[in-house]
């Protein structure tokens, strides 16, 4: 009985540095679950019912509520819950939780990074930069940045970025990039030519070897050569019925 009784109070020593070594401050990361530091006043280790120990150094605790305590020799702690919530703190600082409906919740503590995989196959990377990832089962990608831009990378190679201003770029598998801006203005850019076309109508086309064209909405045409002159611009001729006037120099 008297060794008996020497274990119980072993057990509850290992308790007090458990609670110890779990006070993490929650604003490490919102997905770390802290258990308050003892104070001498606290009984709520007088709810440990059991405890056990092997020569390997682990010692097995067991709660009036149905959870279990298990403390490795190396300083790991895995905590069972009734409900089937499980908690591991390893030793480096990683913190394992896994939920009943499947979910995984792993915190990196060096890197300060967590990884969540959820049931339906999403995983969700969370940065101390505040930058995320989401892997989606389909193989599409979404990155959020910090500055609030959010880049989707599809399983077909191309891509979509929406910038904080609303600006939106995509580029297919090809390499082309198509850009929206917020005033309505659009960019096409190939490996043939880059096309920006204005809200008023205007378009206007710079090719590879530097000639430009330029369209208006009234459908005058004006195209320079690489060296910025004027070879073609063609007008409209009001007086002759909108007849187009080609002049080229």
């Amino acid at each position: 009985q008297q060794q008996q009784q020497q274990l119980r109070e072993e057990a509850l020593e290992l308790s007090d540095g458990y609670s110890e070594l779990s006070s993490i401050s929650p604003s490490q990361h919102p997905n770390m679950v802290t258990t308050p530091k003892r104070s001498k006043k606290d009984t709520r280790g007088q709810g440990l019912i059991g405890a056990s120990s092997t020569e390997g150094g682990k010692v097995e605790q067991t709660f009036e509520d149905g959870k279990r305590v298990v403390t490795f020799a190396n300083g790991t702690t895995k905590e069972l819950s009734a409900d089937g919530h499980t908690i591991v703190r390893f030793f480096n600082g990683d913190i394992k939780q896994s939920y009943p409906n499947g979910q995984v919740v792993y915190y990196y503590s060096e890197s300060g990074t967590t990884h969540t995989q959820y049931p339906g196959g999403m995983e969700l990377l969370e940065f101390a930069n505040g930058q995320t990832e989401k892997n989606y089962p389909d193989g599409t990608q979404e990155i959020g940045f910090p500055d609030s831009t959010t880049k989707f990378i599809y399983p077909n190679h191309e891509e979509e970025t929406v910038f904080p201003d609303g600006t939106v770029q995509r580029v297919t598998s090809s390499g082309d990039r198509m850009i929206e801006f917020p005033n309505g203005q659009k960019d096409i850019h190939t490996a043939d030519y880059k096309k920006r076309s204005y809200p008023d109508g205007t378009v206007k086309i710079v090719y590879p070897d530097g000639r430009q064209e330029t369209k208006y909405a009234n459908g005058r045409v004006r195209v320079k050569d690489q060296d910025g002159f004027v070879i073609v611009d063609t007008t409209i001729n009001n007086n002759n019925n909108n007849n187009h006037v080609e002049y080229r120099i």
